[in-house]
């Protein structure tokens, strides 16, 4: 091709097909920069007469685009997508340029819209080598950077609230909402005003953030201690059995601070242990096996069963999940150990089970996790102790353990 017919520097290329009379593209958008079209068009496959084909060279030229939206509002680092609409759509030059104020936006080659800069900008969409331009008004929305407190840390005593205060920063953001969140409820809550209350001992923490994307995240740590008034029980026994049992809040307590008579020998309480039953009955229809391994125990009992563990594991040890005479919750006919002394029993579907609906019949967890410093025994999933289903329910959504309940 000699002379330039083309005022475009790219052509087309249909095949006519003579006999069916169809128009099929071949190659679209073909360089004639260097005035010259090569095209491989025999198939040493066909013989000559096959191979004679017709070839429609042509530009068509582009009349519009239609975008897909004229307006685009995003947050700063984030991405909106933009397609294009050719007319007509068959039209050879479809090579976008874009232009827009330097740094605020980033356009990818399949018009990804890139926030890069806080502000409005017009975003001009054309063709190359074409006198057609549409324009796109992008506002680009601050986005929040950090999260501001006043505190880094919480340290509270159980029943008491603090606030912390939080900012999003900048003030500017458009995700300015936040979420708080406790990372155990059974330690500390937290509304949505950032007001946090300590449930029970120990440590956990608040998990303040934003609602919307893009997500950024804080974390305040919080220690619960104990009240004044609040004992913590370790392993050392009282020196002497009382009298007479002791009885706080009308609640017969019994642990390492608080004994029973040698002689108190009351037998398995008949009101437990139909309560027990009811609760075996529908953890069966649930599909969940429930049954007693040990019930009540007498003075002596508990006195030859805790030496046999001292001989055995060492006092210290022993102390941890043992009690001593006299200081047993079995002694009260009010404690049961459910189906395994394993602490495997905690993650078997009978453990969860027990942990989740005891409370509904009158039982709580006696022992349970991360309270050792304040029951003076280990975690133990399977022992139940009878409060009746009143006291039990509100023992079991304070997330607290006895003492810590009765404050003791």
């Amino acid at each position: 091709m000699k002379e330039k017919y083309f005022d475009n520097d790219y052509v087309d290329i249909y095949e006519h097909n003579t006999k069916t009379n169809q128009i099929t593209l071949l190659k679209s958008r073909v360089s004639i920069k260097e005035g010259n079209i090569n095209l491989s068009v025999y198939d040493k496959n066909k013989n000559d007469e096959e191979n004679k084909r017709n070839y429609i060279i042509v530009y068509v030229p582009l009349v519009n685009i239609e975008l897909s939206k004229d307006y685009i509002e995003l947050k700063n680092s984030c991405i909106d997508k933009i397609s294009v609409k050719y007319i007509p759509e068959n039209a050879t030059n479809k090579v976008l340029k874009y232009t827009i104020q330097e740094d605020s936006v980033e356009v990818t080659e399949d018009f990804n819209i890139i926030a890069k800069k806080v502000g409005e900008y017009l975003l001009r969409v054309g063709i190359e080598n074409e006198n057609v331009e549409k324009e796109i008004k992008v506002k680009i929305l601050e986005i929040a950077n950090s999260i501001e407190t006043n505190v880094d840390s919480v340290t509270l005593k159980v029943g008491n609230e603090t606030t912390i205060n939080a900012k999003i920063l900048p003030e500017t953001a458009v995700n300015n909402q936040l979420e708080w969140k406790s990372s155990n409820e059974k330690v500390a809550k937290v509304d949505q005003n950032g007001k946090v209350k300590g449930i029970a001992y120990g440590n956990c923490e608040i998990e303040i953030k934003t609602k919307e994307e893009p997500i950024i995240s804080k974390k305040i740590s919080v220690k619960v201690e104990l009240k004044q008034n609040t004992s913590v029980v370790n392993n050392t026994y009282s020196n002497e059995l009382p009298s007479q049992p002791t009885y706080i809040q009308g609640i017969l307590i019994v642990n390492k601070k608080y004994g029973l008579p040698s002689n108190y020998n009351p037998g398995v309480n008949a009101t437990a242990l139909s309560a027990f039953n009811t609760m075996q009955a529908a953890a069966k229809n649930e599909g969940i096996s429930l049954f007693i391994v040990s019930g009540f125990r007498s003075y002596s009992t508990q006195l030859g069963l805790y030496n046999r563990y001292v001989r055995q594991y060492g006092q210290a040890a022993t102390d941890t999940f043992s009690a001593k005479a006299g200081h047993s919750e079995h002694q009260t006919g009010l404690a049961f150990d459910v189906n395994s002394v394993l602490d495997s029993f905690a993650q078997t579907k009978e453990g969860k089970w027990l942990a989740g609906n005891c409370y509904k019949y009158g039982f709580i967890i006696r022992y349970p996790e991360n309270k050792q410093a304040i029951t003076g025994y280990k975690y133990e999933p399977w022992h139940i102790r009878y409060l009746g289903v009143d006291i039990a329910t509100k023992v079991y959504q304070s997330g607290l353990c006895l003492e810590e309940y009765l404050e003791i």
